[in-house]
């Protein structure tokens, strides 16, 4: 949980099926979720809808979620060594796969 209004102190960029968004450092929580959201329009929209699951006052949560039904997945992924994604906590790099 975080302040969904002040800067998160994290930068770098990461893709959401494919499409990339590059966050700042001085980007809340709320900017991100704009960020996310901007993705999902125009020709080729990334298919994925960012929403704050707030939690009392001014803390929230980032959700994101697969926009559609059926059983085709979504991704997120890395771009470089910055780790937006794993420090927003949308992906866990410490996990290791099951075999």
């Amino acid at each position: 949980m975080a302040d969904t209004s002040a800067a998160r102190g994290i930068a770098g960029t990461m893709t959401l099926n494919g499409t990339a968004v590059t966050i700042a450092a001085t980007d809340s929580l709320r900017d991100i979720q704009g960020k996310i959201n901007a993705l999902n329009s125009g020709a080729t929209p990334s298919g994925i809808t960012a929403t704050i699951q707030t939690e009392g006052g001014t803390t929230g949560r980032l959700v994101l979620t697969r926009d559609g039904g059926g059983s085709a997945g979504s991704t997120i992924g890395e771009c470089g060594a910055g780790g937006v994604a794993r420090e927003l906590g949308l992906v866990d790099t410490r996990s290791k796969p099951i075999s």
